[in-house]
């Protein structure tokens, strides 16, 4: 059971490291590896696997600022420029560390909280406190972060309703049914920002 843990935090780590490479992926990669093992040793391996690729987004989300995973997303504020200062391997430290102990803390507060406190009203204030925190990231800029709030829950309604069955926002292009995946949008839009910042100061440099 501890190889196996052992084996799956590697194996996620690298997987979440990889930009397009999502949680969702490591665990359908290493999925059919558990159909021969011991139910317990399984269940280790899938979740060792998961713990380590959302620990692996944020790797590349220090180095690159350009999240492996949509959960390394917020790294990117602080670990990058971290690492611009040449503190690369802090970050990556604290990193680690915020990830175990965030996800030892979240397992136990599923473990007591969830099966009987967590209902439709819950749900709403969470979606609230997400909207409410991308607002106050802009800081100075609300009306800025207000509109990015409201142009993230647009893109989100974009294909088949899960209440009725229609589609929403699609123009009548089959491709949009599936709807926007998350991790897409967010790596297309820090890497593409982050090409385009190195194109410009490589522009810069030129003129120079």
């Amino acid at each position: 059971n501890i190889l196996m843990m052992n084996v799956g935090m590697a194996a996620g780590t690298i997987i979440g490291a990889m930009p397009g490479l999502n949680v969702i992926f490591a665990i359908a990669i290493l999925l059919p590896l558990t159909f021969g093992m011991d139910s317990l040793a399984g269940m280790y391996l899938m979740l060792a696997s998961y713990c380590g690729a959302t620990y692996g987004g944020s790797i590349t989300a220090i180095l690159i600022n350009t999240p492996g995973t949509p959960n390394a997303a917020a790294t990117t504020f602080d670990g990058y420029p971290l690492a611009q200062k040449g503190r690369a391997g802090d970050a990556l430290k604290i990193a680690l560390v915020g990830s175990t102990f965030g996800g030892i803390i979240s397992c136990l507060a599923l473990l007591f909280f969830a099966p009987n406190h967590i209902a439709s009203p819950e749900y709403f204030a969470l979606c609230l406190f997400g909207i409410s925190c991308v607002v106050g990231m802009a800081e100075k800029n609300v009306f800025k972060g207000i509109i990015m709030a409201f142009l993230g829950m647009g893109v989100s309604t974009v294909g088949i309703s899960l209440l009725d069955g229609t589609s929403r926002f699609t123009f009548g292009n089959s491709n949009l049914l599936a709807g926007f995946r998350q991790a897409t949008v967010i790596l297309g839009v820090f890497a593409i920002s982050e090409v385009l910042m190195k194109l410009r100061n490589i522009s810069k440099d030129d003129v120079t």
